[in-house]
């Protein structure tokens, strides 16, 4: 794994965050004390405002200025363009506490030493290797068990493949204050699912002093909310609430994640299902209406093509059996076959999906299905 480190690189975007006591992640991530002991990842930076700088004499992180203009969006979407000699990002907001989940039947959480960090970091990059993005569990939500879940929200840890962001040709500045949820979206329209660890948690207090709240208002929040909605009209929704946090009537967004991944997968029919068994970060399971589909349009250019004969023979008392028998196999039987990351991958079992070169698959009532590359074809671009 360790030529993995050096295309990996961490960034942390702070501002008006300087003082000792505001730098959290900084403290519970101990990155001061990793970042001075031979620290695996050693490309490590804190992205700060050029009149900043000063303020951050005192740490032992790399600084990497930027423009005193910059807003949050600005940030992620300057590291994005400017680090692409890093494959992977892992960018992570200034204010988080980090936990690792106690056990699958309570949210209990136990905070990390230096060296539980350093094997955090390791499950990031074994899940960012394989997946495109992805993040880990927020606190503040209802826990889930222990373990992977798929295409939700990203928020406060994200990590991600930046060649693959690239080619999705967004701007996390189209969308300010909303520009995490714009690229998640953004990314699953283009066919690469979301990975969420829920065996860590972060947890995070909304608005706090310095960061973004140095600029986010009421008014900007609804703002930006109805940009989001204009940018992705099928999949967020609008609901105007009253909140504590802001003393007023805020438009919250409601998105559908998983329905944003799903359509692209319905779209070229494919359907992924959310199961743990991963072929290039994606298990793919055939919808059975797909089947229906296919199978129906077969049927009926056969009927078009053989119409007389085939009636001849269902009503002839001179079919053996043995023909009758060879009929109904073949009514069962439906070509097809997916590439996907410019590998053939054919179904065994029910659901799952794998790399191999047979060609048939139980669908569990005795049916078979043959994939054969001539008859049905979807092609989907590298990772």
């Amino acid at each position: 794994m360790e030529s993995i480190y050096k295309q990996v690189a961490i960034f942390i975007p702070t501002r008006g965050r300087f003082q000792q006591k505001l730098r959290k992640t900084i403290q519970n991530f101990h990155l001061e004390k990793l970042s001075q002991n031979n620290f695996r990842f050693q490309n490590l930076n804190l992205i700060v405002q050029k009149q900043e700088v000063k303020e951050w004499k005192d740490t032992a992180i790399n600084i990497e200025a930027v423009n005193n203009d910059f807003r949050i969006e600005d940030v992620r979407q300057h590291i994005l363009k400017h680090y692409q000699q890093y494959k992977y990002h892992i960018v992570i907001d200034d204010d988080l506490k980090l936990r690792k989940r106690g056990s699958k039947e309570s949210a209990e959480m136990k905070k990390l030493s230096a060296n539980d960090v350093i094997n955090f970091f390791d499950h990031i990059i074994s899940l960012v290797t394989k997946y495109a993005h992805g993040g880990i569990a927020n606190e503040r939500n209802h826990p889930k068990d222990i373990g992977l879940s798929f295409n939700e929200r990203v928020g406060g840890f994200h990590f991600y493949n930046s060649h693959v962001l690239k080619k999705c040709n967004f701007s996390y500045c189209d969308c300010p204050e909303h520009e995490d949820m714009h690229a998640t979206l953004s990314v699953l329209a283009h066919g690469y699912p979301n990975v969420i660890s829920n065996y860590y948690a972060f947890k995070q207090i909304t608005n706090s002093v310095g960061g973004c709240s140095i600029y986010r208002t009421l008014t900007t929040q609804n703002k930006n909310a109805k940009i989001l909605h204009k940018m992705h009209p099928k999949y967020v929704k609008m609901k105007k609430k009253h909140s504590d946090t802001w003393n007023g009537k805020k438009i919250s967004v409601i998105v559908s994640w998983k329905n944003r991944f799903y359509d692209f997968h319905k779209n070229h029919n494919i359907v992924t299902c959310d199961d743990p068994l991963i072929v290039h970060g994606v298990v793919l399971k055939f919808m059975t209406d797909v089947l229906k589909q296919i199978t129906r349009k077969k049927n009926t250019n056969k009927k078009r093509k053989n119409g007389t004969n085939i009636r001849n023979q269902q009503h002839s008392q001179q079919n053996s059996k043995k023909k009758k028998r060879r009929k109904k196999q073949e009514k069962k039987k439906t070509i097809i076959k997916v590439k996907y990351n410019g590998l053939w991958c054919v179904a065994k079992g029910t659901k799952r999906i794998e790399e191999t070169g047979e060609t048939i698959v139980d669908w569990g009532k005795g049916m078979s299905t043959i994939y054969e590359e001539k008859d049905y074809e979807v092609k989907i671009e590298n990772v």
